[in-house]
């Protein structure tokens, strides 16, 4: 773990290659920092033998604010290993609300050797950014309330290693199936939302809550599903053959085409005659 002010993404990859360094058993003498941060760490992890590895199951990040003498602007990176023994899993329980609350993150980095996140395993943790690593290939639903967290979130963004073969980011939100999947779309959003090009299925918890929803939201001719229902109240500007056109229309979503315009508070929709 690391203390962070003003952080770069440089300096980020320049802290991961020293660590990989050391990792490789580079004789580093230790810096009170470090000792420090070593102290911090007995008894905070805990993990559970699962196949392939272990999982974490307790990540008390509060021992970890002691031991660098703050509780916000952390750069957090989970074990790859535990006593050589590969880390494959985060568990729902890993960062629980009682191991978490108070502390402010700005970037949680998981490592390579973790193939499967639990749903909801980051729900209670106020971290701005996540970083999969590249063996990430099962992310289960991650639900983001800003407001919901302690300290409140202003933002969550995520970013992906480049040789992940199932998710990808762009701009801070994060895809699957080669960007025909929206997981999550970085926020906080404006009055007028464009779903990224390409979407044609949003997942349940790509939108954050506590945050201001979009007035209007804008989506291609190739949308075909919309699990989130967080902006069910906002009006959707959706191409009548797109796919999700008539799910959308069914559950009660104000729809306008591409004609469309809105004038003091009112919205007026044109066909292709006018």
């Amino acid at each position: 773990m690391f203390s962070a002010g003003a952080l770069w993404m440089g300096e980020f990859d320049e802290l991961l290659a020293q660590a990989a360094e050391q990792d490789a058993g580079d004789s580093v003498e230790p810096s009170p920092m470090q000792a420090r941060m070593e102290e911090g760490l007995r008894g905070a992890i805990s993990v559970r033998q699962v196949p392939g590895g272990y999982a974490l199951t307790a990540f008390d990040l509060h021992r970890f604010a002691a031991a660098v003498g703050r509780s916000e602007d952390l750069v957090v990176a989970l074990p790859a290993f535990v006593d050589g023994v590969a880390v494959v899993r985060v568990a729902v329980e890993a960062f629980a609300r009682r191991f978490v609350q108070g502390v402010g993150v700005r970037l949680l980095v998981v490592p390579d050797t973790v193939e499967h996140v639990a749903a909801n395993a980051f729900a209670a943790m106020s971290a701005q950014r996540i970083h999969l690593g590249r063996g990430v290939s099962q992310l289960g639903e991650q639900r983001c309330d800003l407001a919901g967290v302690s300290p409140r979130l202003a933002r969550r963004e995520y970013s992906v290693d480049a040789a992940n073969a199932r998710y990808c980011a762009r701009e801070g939100s994060l895809f699957s199936d080669n960007g025909k999947e929206l997981v999550f779309l970085a926020s906080p959003y404006g009055e007028r939302v464009s779903l990224p090009q390409g979407v044609e299925r949003v997942a349940a918890a790509a939108f954050a809550d506590g945050c201001e929803p979009p007035a209007v939201v804008d989506c291609s001719a190739a949308l075909a599903r919309v699990d989130a229902r967080g902006w069910d109240d906002a009006v959707w500007k959706c191409p009548a053959e797109a796919p999700a056109y008539r799910a959308l229309r069914k559950r009660g979503v104000r729809l306008a085409g591409p004609f469309a315009v809105e004038l003091d508070g009112c919205w007026y929709d044109f066909d292709d005659e006018g």
